[in-house]
């Protein structure tokens, strides 16, 4: 039988769930581009994975124990879990940094289910959702295109096709490409820029919101794509 404080502790990480605001992608994508500096002392580019690496983090919850008394392993206990938990979304609500929340939401949904606890199983899923369901899907898996540098520049920006539409020649023999985009979300095909025309701003589907990446990473591979047709017509300077 689960201990009432250890239910009340992962009833406090649901409350605090149903009761936060779902971050936006635009959102995420500022956290995450914010995050890269938090570290930074020396005004340096400090990834915050390398200064936890070196300075350690404050954890909030208590060490795994192999020999715990009652549950003879600590990630058998629901107390533990939550308070796991409660940590990592701290840091996914301040920096949009996701680590391991899926299996700690894996292991807090079986030790519910091994103590039959379907409806407090059934909300701690339907808040969890509420942030996470369509978050941490994996990445849109493409064939190899035959072109290293397109593929590479493709990774930055997964959730987006661009294909090109037509190519028009001016009379001083310049090439202009008009292109064709796709969001993998929802279909969308209308990219919103940033309104400075920042490179490192966002790109969003204007649709949906989903940011696809920085403005600059869409257009370097627009261009490789007209790029590379011209090379495929013969048009290409050599």
């Amino acid at each position: 039988m689960i201990p009432q404080n250890e239910i009340t502790a992962l009833l406090s990480v649901i409350e605090r769930l149903e009761q936060t605001q779902r971050l936006t992608p635009l959102q995420i994508f500022r956290k995450e581009q914010a995050r890269t500096y938090r570290f930074s002392p020396d005004g340096r580019d400090h990834d915050v994975h390398a200064h936890q690496r070196k300075y350690g983090k404050k954890s909030a919850f208590q060490p795994r124990e192999k020999n715990h008394p009652v549950y003879g392993d600590t990630h058998f206990a629901l107390g533990f879990q939550a308070r796991y938990l409660d940590a990592e979304l701290s840091d996914w609500f301040s920096w949009a940094h996701v680590t391991i929340l899926p299996g700690i939401a894996a292991r807090i949904k079986a030790i519910l289910k091994r103590a039959k606890m379907s409806e407090l199983s059934e909300r701690f899923v339907a808040a969890y959702d509420k942030h996470f369901s369509d978050l941490l899907k994996p990445a849109i898996q493409r064939k190899p295109s035959g072109d290293q540098k397109l593929d590479w520049l493709q990774s930055d920006v997964p959730r987006l096709d661009v294909t090109l539409k037509s190519i028009d020649r001016s009379a001083a023999g310049s090439f202009s490409f008009a292109f064709e985009f796709c969001c993998h979300d929802c279909g969308g095909f209308v990219i919103e820029a940033p309104d400075d025309e920042d490179a490192n701003g966002p790109a969003l589907c204007k649709a949906c919101g989903q940011v696809f990446g920085k403005m600059g990473q869409v257009r370097a591979l627009g261009q490789l794509v007209g790029q590379l047709e011209l090379k495929k017509r013969g048009l290409a300077s050599p």
